[in-house]
């Protein structure tokens, strides 16, 4: 599942965290000086360095450059957590009109989506509650789309805070595209037999 091009840094990073890939990410954008985000086994290392440049990354426009440098295993036994270090950098960065605007239009992209809960406030993130409340609104819908996320804000919801739960959801692989219910959903399953069993009546009841 992917967002518009001048997203790809979101879609690398979410990338990198679940499907537990090692490596450095380096970027580069205009008016921001570079950085580097070391991710191993899916877990971003836990340090203000990382966060500093974390935070630039999520706060890009757009990039020059952004690549997975592949590395070898890391020997040093390292504080990480993917979750922690999202939720830290979510919390101090600030995203202008403009900004919130083109991340808007590119998340309207996604398909209808499914949202796993996780409790983000462990993790230090200090607006769990709206990531809550997306988690319940796709409960009762089910083709959720992040349309429906944005048309149903109260007034006492930014979009801002609902922009910044997609991206940590997005990033952390909470939000991924709803399966198409299967030709072998049970309800089918079962009307498809009792079709079976009318033909069949049918044709005894002729037979007589």
């Amino acid at each position: 599942m992917e967002t518009a091009d001048t997203l790809r840094h979101f879609t690398l990073l979410r990338k990198v965290i679940t499907q537990t890939g090692s490596g450095t990410i380096f970027f580069q954008a205009p008016k921001v000086q570079s950085g580097t985000v070391n991710i191993q086994d899916g877990k971003i290392l836990n340090d203000d360095d990382t966060l500093t440049s974390l935070k630039k990354l999520l706060h890009c426009k757009s990039m020059i450059v952004c690549n997975l440098i592949a590395s070898s295993k890391s020997s040093l036994n390292l504080p990480r957590c993917s979750e922690t270090m999202l939720c830290q950098a979510l919390n101090h960065v600030t995203f202008d009109h403009e900004m919130l605007m083109r991340l808007k239009k590119s998340f309207l992209k996604l398909p209808p989506i499914k949202v796993n809960m996780k409790p983000l406030h462990r993790y230090g993130y200090k607006d769990g509650l709206t990531y809550m409340m997306l988690y319940q609104e796709s409960l009762k819908k089910e083709c959720f789309t992040v349309s429906d996320f944005f048309s149903m804000r109260p007034a006492y919801v930014s979009l801002e805070q609902q922009i910044k739960v997609l991206i940590l959801g997005y990033c952390l692989g909470l939000i991924n595209p709803r399966r198409k219910e299967s030709k072998n959903h049970p309800h089918r399953q079962v009307s498809h037999r009792m079709n079976i069993v009318h033909r069949i009546f049918n044709r005894i009841k002729n037979i007589d």
